[in-house]
This record gives structure tokens, C-alpha cells and sequence, in this order.
């Protein structure tokens, strides 16, 4: 079976409440970004909820 690796590469944006930000993507972000290096990721922190892929595409790796 031939299995195929591949790499997200683009913008991800989130938005979300301050508090969630703050405790739950704040540390998981610099894993997420040393995993991904390709993905540009922004957090705006606020009172609402959203996430937004911006021309973010699965590409097969090297």
C-alpha cells in the first residue's frame, strides 16, 4: 500500500475569547508551528469564536 505524506502550507487564522486563547492555543501553538512550518498562523484573541483557512492546501512533502 502506497501512502502519501502531505504538508498543509498557507494562512490559518483564529479568532476566539481571550480566556481559551490564553490557556488552551497559546501553548500548543509553538508545537503546532515547529510541526508546520509552511502554515502561518494568527490568533486574534477577543469576545467571539472563528477560524478561517486562507489558501491553505494539503501538498504531497518531499
Amino acid at each position: 500500500m502506497h501512502e502519501r505524506h502531505e504538508t498543509p502550507h498557507g494562512r490559518l487564522h483564529l479568532s476566539c475569547v481571550t480566556a481559551f486563547g490564553n490557556e488552551c492555543l497559546a501553548p500548543a501553538v509553538p508545537k503546532f508551528a515547529r510541526r508546520f512550518p509552511q502554515l502561518d498562523v494568527s490568533i486574534e484573541l477577543g469576545i467571539g469564536w472563528s477560524i478561517s483557512l486562507e489558501s491553505v492546501s494539503m501538498s504531497p512533502s518531499g
